[in-house]
This record gives C-alpha cells, sequence and structure tokens, in this order.
C-alpha cells in the first residue's frame, strides 16, 4: 500500500470516528504528542479510581483527575468547530 493510500485510509477512519465524538466520554486532539500521552494516563487513572469506588486521595492523583475532566466532551466540545470543519472540507 502507498503513502498516499495509507494516509487515504487514515483519513476516511479518522472521519467516521470523528462523525460519532459526541457518544465518546472524552475526546483527545492529539496535536501535542506529550500532552495527548499525559492526558490519556490521566483518562485510565480517573476511571480506575471511578471504578474502584475510591475518590483521589493524593494530590498527584487529584491533578491527574483534573486533567482527564478537562478533556471531558463537555469541556472540549466548545473547541472541537474548526476540527469538525476540516473534516467535513476532506
Amino acid at each position: 500500500m502507498t503513502d498516499e493510500a495509507v494516509i487515504h485510509r487514515r483519513l476516511e477512519t479518522a472521519s467516521r470516528e470523528i462523525e460519532k465524538y459526541t457518544e465518546y466520554d472524552y475526546i483527545l486532539v492529539n496535536d501535542q504528542l506529550d500532552d495527548s500521552i499525559d492526558a490519556l494516563k490521566a483518562i485510565i487513572l480517573t476511571e480506575r479510581l471511578r471504578a474502584a469506588g475510591r475518590e483521589p486521595e493524593r494530590a498527584d492523583e487529584q491533578k491527574l483527575v483534573e486533567l482527564a475532566e478537562s478533556r471531558r466532551l463537555e469541556h472540549v466540545r466548545p473547541g472541537l468547530g474548526p476540527i469538525l470543519e476540516s473534516f467535513r472540507k476532506s
């Protein structure tokens, strides 16, 4: 498969995923890889805490929960317009 075909397939997949963004709890915009990795780790920790019925006990846990919460759909939705529009043009 050519590089162009791979890129085209990935963009099509992303477009289908983006169309269903309202079904997700969290939204990660991978514009800064290190930030996205940190946010993903925070989301996983937050969901593990929630599943265990625990509240964050330490300051570092609380900070990670706050980072995860900042990626919840209701907090990210206002900034999604330009991203969604860019996929409509593709």
